[in-house]
């Protein structure tokens, strides 16, 4: 269970590196369409990923999983909706589904995954606190 944490974290940073330079690189060409194929691909595995991860806090469902796993969900359905909306030319889909995954699957769902004590990256982040 824990490798499955690890490997997680590890595809989010890769997808929140991936994200930043996204929205803040020359669209359209080769590079963004290039970055943006292994940004989609990253985020759909680490959406996948999550879903073998336990909710530990909150409500849950099926014994299992929790709020956090809808945004996974959400990222499945999003992810081919703004890769078909690149495709057919709908630039303003696409960035706002793209800016709505960025936002929501990174910021917030990372937000809620690092504040509440009792989550494990809030205390890989923050157990040191405690032995003060």
């Amino acid at each position: 269970m824990i490798y499955v944490v690890y490997f997680h974290l590890a595809t989010m940073l890769c997808a929140f590196m991936l994200g930043a330079y996204l929205m803040f690189s020359q669209k359209g060409g080769p590079a963004h369409r290039l970055a943006g194929k292994v940004f989609s691909v990253t985020i759909i595995v680490s959406a996948l990923a999550s879903l073998f991860m336990h909710s530990t806090l909150g409500p849950t469902f099926l014994g299992r999983f929790g709020l956090l796993h809808l945004l996974s969900l959400w990222v499945l359905f999003v992810v081919p909706q703004a890769w078909l909306a690149s495709r057919r030319h709908h630039v303003k889909k696409h960035r706002l589904s793209m800016i709505g995954i960025y936002v929501g699957a990174i910021g917030i769902a990372g937000t809620f995954a690092v504040m509440p004590p009792g989550r494990i990256l809030h205390d890989w982040l923050f157990g040191w606190l405690s032995a003060l």
